[in-house]
């Protein structure tokens, strides 16, 4: 359990510093995840392709990412903001 905690304290904590800096990763998923290290691991996020630059508005629209972690909006093709990281995370 406590290994499970920090583990998701880790991918939030990479989603938030993405975040800061302006960029929404959009497909955040197991396999984007990777372990630095043995335990005490951290993990960091990968590949991002799917990623953008949000701009001043922090609206983004488009279809991107892997279906079965894609917040509602997303499969909409609505406008949507950086929150659609933190759905993804569950």
């Amino acid at each position: 359990d406590s290994h499970a905690r920090q583990m998701a304290r880790d991918l939030a904590a990479g989603v938030r510093y993405l975040h800061q800096q302006g960029i929404a990763h959009r497909d955040v998923k197991p396999q984007n995840v990777i372990l630095a290290d043995v335990w005490p691991a951290h993990l960091k996020i990968c590949d991002l392709g799917s990623a953008a630059q949000v701009g001043t508005r922090g609206m983004m629209k488009g279809v991107v990412g892997t279906a079965g972690y894609m917040a509602p909006e997303m499969v909409d093709d609505s406008e949507y903001t950086m929150v659609v990281d933190e759905w993804s995370m569950g």
